[in-house]
């Protein structure tokens, strides 16, 4: 099993915790404040007072507590009463992810989160990377967006909650421009927080996983538990900014950047949305004009092929290591 660190002097948190991982006969490891994490550990532990700097060294990192009838802040596990997220968190760590999972959030409703996710994905097929797209909670689009309405494969509510084999899983979904997609349709979605294991199964199966997610998955710890990197979409106008700064302030722990579409008239500049937000914008893109006339017609996004959709997501993955310059 993977050990998990904490860093911590409090010797009731330090019980507490260990007494949770031994649910799963899971190690911890303390580790002492000026120490440096050792090698292969798969989730992060801090009591709030550490160095911030420490969770790059993890895949998964949180903080935890003993507080109770407090409001925590975000990213803060209430222990004991938040043993079973804590259980969640080991777990997941300790599955062999192969995937880089990049998620991807609007800032608000219609700035092209699901496009520019979808077009990230293709661009990571375009490259030679085994890509999958998921779609989080919320309406489904994703099917009607990529023309998979009638295309054969599993759909959300078609997909077991636990024991999904990533391979059989992989094969069974449709696809699309080389990437597999799991996408929901007019039955209920059980939403990505209920079927973690699915993730698991695509994280273990592909080289890159894109999720679509709505601020539900958010608010339920999916970018926490499993995103390496957050691309949050917005635009230039004051409303979405405002938007941004809100949803930027709930992902405290999680490597967020921003892709904004501009300019907008009477708008903000890339360089105010940067210091009004307070996260680094990834990519800077105008708007592709002749895409919602082309999605009218059926035309799927990523066909514009020097339009500036495909060149930020290209740009995005080549910053972040997904794919070559």
């Amino acid at each position: 099993m993977i050990p998990v660190a904490l860093r911590s002097e409090d010797p009731q948190l330090i019980e507490t915790v260990r007494s949770v991982l031994a649910v799963s006969a899971i190690p911890l490891a303390v580790i002492p404040e000026p120490a440096a994490l050792p090698g292969a550990i798969g989730l992060a532990l801090d009591d709030g007072g550490g160095d911030p700097r420490w969770r790059s060294q993890a895949r998964r990192y949180a903080r935890v507590g003993l507080r109770s009838g407090q409001a925590p802040a975000p990213g803060v596990l209430v222990l004991p009463q938040a043993a079973e997220e804590l259980l969640v968190l080991a777990r997941a760590a300790n599955r062999v992810v192969r995937a880089k999972v990049v998620g991807v959030v609007g800032a608000a409703g219609g700035v092209g989160a699901s496009v520019f996710a979808a077009v990230l994905a293709r661009v990571g097929a375009e490259e030679g990377a085994t890509t999958a797209l998921v779609e989080g909670a919320g309406a489904p689009a994703l099917a009607s967006l990529l023309a998979l309405t009638y295309a054969p494969g599993l759909r959300w509510a078609d997909v077991p909650a636990s024991g999904v084999e990533p391979h059989h899983l992989a094969s069974s979904l449709p696809r699309w421009e080389g990437v597999r997609a799991l996408v929901g349709d007019d039955r209920p979605h059980p939403g990505l927080a209920r079927n973690e294991d699915t993730l698991a199964a695509l994280a273990q199966g592909h080289d890159l996983l894109i999720l679509d997610l709505q601020r539900e998955d958010v608010t339920n710890g999916i970018t926490r538990r499993w995103c390496d990197v957050v691309l949050v979409v917005t635009t230039c106008a004051v409303p979405a900014v405002s938007a941004t700064r809100a949803l930027c302030a709930t992902l405290s722990t999680e490597a967020v950047h921003l892709v904004v579409r501009g300019p907008s008239k009477a708008g903000l500049s890339a360089t105010e949305v940067t210091e009004t937000v307070g996260v680094g914008i990834l990519a800077y893109m105008r708007p592709e004009r002749s895409l919602p006339p082309a999605l009218d017609r059926g035309i799927t996004p990523g066909e514009h092929r020097r339009g500036p959709l495909l060149r930020a997501a290209r740009q995005c993955l080549g910053d972040l290591r997904v794919v070559g310059p």
